[in-house]
C-alpha cells in the first residue's frame, strides 16, 4: 500500500462570501507551495451553486501533518467562518491527529 494521502473536500460557501473565499484560497495555495512533499493542491469552483472542491495529495503522513498544522495556525478560523458545510473524503492512512481534525469538519 502507498504511504500517500489524498484529501478531497467538498464545501459550500455563500455567494456573498465567494470573493473572501477566493482570496483565502489564493493565500492557502501560495502557502502550500512551500510545503515539502505536497504533491498536489488544487481547487475547483462551481460558483453558481456555491460549491467548491479542494484536492490535496501528500507524499506521506508527515507531509499531511505539516500541512494540517500550518492550516490550523494560519487559515483554520477564516476557513471555518466562510464554509457553511464541509464534506471530506480521505484516501490513505493519515495520523490520528489529522483524522480527529477532519472528523470535526463534518
Amino acid at each position: 500500500m502507498s504511504s500517500a494521502i489524498h484529501l478531497l473536500l467538498k464545501l459550500v460557501v455563500a455567494a456573498d462570501q465567494a470573493p473572501a473565499w477566493r482570496s483565502l484560497m489564493a493565500e492557502m495555495v501560495s502557502s502550500t507551495e512551500t510545503e515539502p512533499r505536497t504533491v498536489l493542491y488544487e481547487w475547483y469552483a462551481d460558483a453558481a451553486r456555491g460549491t467548491w472542491h479542494i484536492h490535496k495529495h501528500y507524499a506521506d503522513r508527515d507531509a499531511c501533518d505539516t500541512h494540517v498544522d500550518g492550516f490550523i495556525a494560519h487559515f483554520g478560523e477564516r476557513f471555518l467562518g466562510l464554509a457553511e458545510s464541509v464534506d471530506v473524503t480521505v484516501y490513505g492512512d493519515p495520523s490520528a491527529k489529522v483524522r480527529e481534525i477532519l472528523a470535526g469538519l463534518r
